[in-house]
């Protein structure tokens, strides 16, 4: 699957044309007014602070199906792993997924209940993960967790030319300056 850039991303969101889906396609492209570009971290908070019911979600997650792109698939059903009806649907889409997406979807505890319907219409190596019992999914779970971790520890964008390598960890003392 492919990844998207933030411009088709944004465009595919605001073909909804609802306030929060425009509201999200400009944050997406361009922050707050004055602010920085948002990364993954803020881009999912600003969509789980405006898209408030399943019916917004699932409008989203259409979109997002539609774009391919593993990165907000992932933090959409992390963030949406609580509701029935949208881990429903995820799974009546899976066959779209890419299979470590799929994987990830059925470890979900939100999804756990719901597979057994699907459980045809997944890839081999999403079935033979819900068919190995709780262990297994559950590392699944953690690995899936560890990606989603990775995504959300930035919340916006560093500046070109800004090394976070040569940044001190702590704060350096006053320098002394002799007479």
């Amino acid at each position: 699957m492919p990844t998207s850039s933030r411009t088709q991303l944004a465009t595919r969101i605001e073909q909804l044309a609802s306030p929060e889906a425009q509201g999200l396609a400009t944050f997406i492209r361009s922050g707050d007014p004055g602010g920085p570009v948002p990364c993954w971290g803020a881009i999912i908070e600003r969509f789980t602070r405006d898209f408030v019911t399943d019916a917004q979600r699932l409008e989203v997650w259409a979109r997002l199906v539609d774009e391919g792109d593993r990165r907000p698939m992932l933090l959409f059903l992390h963030v949406s792993q609580d509701r029935p009806a949208v881990m429903a649907r995820a799974l009546v889409d899976a066959p779209r997924l890419p299979r470590a997406l799929q994987r990830a979807l059925v470890s979900f505890q939100g999804a756990a209940d719901l597979v057994g319907e699907h459980l045809a219409s997944l890839d081999a190596a999403a079935r033979q993960l819900v068919q190995s019992g709780p262990v297994a999914l559950a590392k699944e779970r953690e690995l899936a967790q560890t990606r989603i971790k990775e995504l959300l520890a930035f919340r916006y964008f560093v500046p070109d030319g800004h090394d976070p390598a040569q940044e001190p960890s702590e704060p350096s003392p006053p320098a002394v300056v002799s007479p």
